[in-house]
């Protein structure tokens, strides 16, 4: 029997860090082929506070070599930034002969099964593997679209910098879906005070104060805190996209 160290030793060479020239994007991801093609998250090389892609994608595997990538397709839709469900994005590095993870299905996988996934959260150059377990399974609805995939809800510490890493079956070890987005709990209500905080600061705003204690700005002081917050407690629930939609798109390109 293969013990799970033995396991995320061969699963860490496969799954890298990605690094952007847009410094608001970056994340995780993970190679599917020996000849260099990446799954990762939409988000992690699209800035939507810019509405563009990130020039430079540097590609950081565990071992510390560095590849630089190219975008082979990617899709968020744009301009609906809650339709997360086709946030997904399909990378190329140079050929080579690289370590990959295979990839499994929607339908091997039921609540309650445990699954692991690893990644680079708090902009870490450490590979981090985090054990979980798949609450529900759910089609993510939004009257805005027309296709609705599915996507696994996960009982695990999701924390920013996870965002395209792999959600990986123990059971079989294979990938059933890529880590997408955090949403619910403080994170939400600290968005809320976050929005405030910035109207408030707005130079068209009419009741706009320049509010200053000893020097220091409180406004300024509070979203840094909110910042640091946000990135660093882990709260509310963990989502996933299904792996079936990002590779069919996948094998459509290949073909």
């Amino acid at each position: 029997m293969i013990e799970m160290k033995d396991t995320i030793k061969k699963v860490k060479k496969a799954v890298v860090k990605i690094e952007c020239s847009d410094p608001s994007n970056g994340g995780s991801g993970f190679l599917v082929s020996k000849d260099g093609y990446i799954f990762t998250c939409h988000h992690v090389v699209f800035s939507y506070e810019e509405q563009r892609y990130s020039e430079d994608i540097s590609i950081i595997f565990s071992d510390g070599q560095y590849k630089m990538a190219t975008i082979i397709e990617s899709d968020g839709i744009d301009n609906n930034e809650l339709a997360r469900e086709y946030d997904y994005a399909i990378l190329k590095i140079e050929d080579g002969n690289y370590d990959h993870l295979l990839l499994g299905k929607f339908d091997s996988a039921e609540e309650g099964d445990e699954v692991y996934f690893c990644g680079y959260p708090f902009d870490t150059y450490n590979h981090v593997t985090h054990l979980g377990m798949i609450s529900t399974k759910y089609i993510y609805q939004d009257e805005r679209i027309s296709v609705e995939p599915n996507v696994f809800q996960i009982d695990g510490s999701i924390n920013r910098g996870n965002s395209g890493g792999p959600l990986i079956l123990k059971k079989t070890d294979e990938v059933i879906g890529i880590v997408s987005f955090r949403f619910g709990g403080i994170s939400d209500e600290l968005e809320n005070v976050r929005e405030h905080i910035t109207q408030i600061q707005n130079p068209n705003n009419p009741i706009r104060r320049n509010i200053t204690f000893i020097g220091v700005n409180p406004l300024n002081t509070m979203l840094e805190l909110i910042d640091t917050l946000d990135n660093y407690i882990s709260t509310g629930m963990g989502l996933a996209i299904s792996i079936e939609y990002v590779r069919h798109r996948y094998q459509e390109l290949l073909s």
